[in-house]
């Protein structure tokens, strides 16, 4: 069984550009193109990220570069702002946005590094579960703190020591920039445009505001919409789903 997202990339005129990411489910991993030959930044020495604990004799290739590979080839001529239809191809639905490539870019980039194997991107494959296409930056953020509290919430159910305070979300996302800023030096070792050092450059840029929000508890803005109003605090005290005095 596979979960399948289809970007397209419509550019002026009749071309188009399609990518399709498949996902093992229910992991979410992954499944990687089969390529006979790679370009010389996919080895995993070339630029490789400072806290990557591969090693050469075991991932002769980066498994994030030697998936994006193909995308960053395909695009790589066109440059970051250039105007494109993107469309994003769910089981369930469809996302259409007339952005700058590097918007769409960077969401299929982002889906493909936290999928692809990387020992440190690989904390964020959870998130792929509801992959959102062209999101802002709160709502990154939103997402990687509610997905990181159900992981804490399934570690406590196995008996595994657990993470309240966002310890461990913090370091995560200092380890994700970090690898951010050591794969946008490797694509630029390709020739060609921006677009692919641009979406990188997106992806830290949202890795950065998660990482702010977690240190200015960011959630403390959701307390007022977790508040019970005050009638329905009147009439009853049982819990609702919230937690919170309905």
């Amino acid at each position: 069984m596979s979960r399948v997202i289809t970007y397209r990339f419509g550019f002026s005129g009749v071309s188009t550009k399609e990518f399709r990411v498949e996902l093992e489910t229910p992991a979410l991993r992954m499944v990687a193109v089969d390529h006979t030959e790679s370009p010389a930044w996919v080895d995993l020495k070339c630029e490789q990220c400072p806290n990557c604990p591969l090693t050469e004799d075991e991932h002769p290739r980066c498994p994030v570069a030697l998936n994006v590979a193909p995308v960053l080839s395909a695009l790589n001529e066109s440059v970051s702002y250039e105007d494109v239809k993107t469309t994003v191809i769910t089981e369930d639905r469809e996302y259409v946005k007339q952005c700058p490539l590097q918007t769409g870019l960077s969401s299929l980039i982002g889906l493909m590094m936290a999928t692809s194997g990387c020992p440190v991107l690989d904390r964020l494959r959870p998130m792929a579960y509801t992959h959102l296409p062209f999101c802002k930056g709160e709502e990154t953020t939103h997402r990687a703190i509610t997905t990181y509290l159900l992981s804490q919430y399934i570690r406590q159910r196995q008996g595994h020591e657990v993470d309240w305070e966002f310890d461990r979300l913090l370091e995560t996302y200092e380890d994700v920039r970090t690898v951010n800023r050591a794969f946008a030096g490797r694509i630029r070792t390709m020739c060609g445009e921006d677009a692919g050092v641009n979406a990188v450059v997106i992806l830290d840029t949202f890795a950065s505001l998660a990482s702010f929000a977690l240190h200015q508890e960011w959630w403390k803005e959701f307390e007022p919409l977790c508040a019970p109003s005050p009638d329905a605090a009147a009439r009853s005290r049982e819990p609702s789903i919230l937690g919170m005095s309905t």
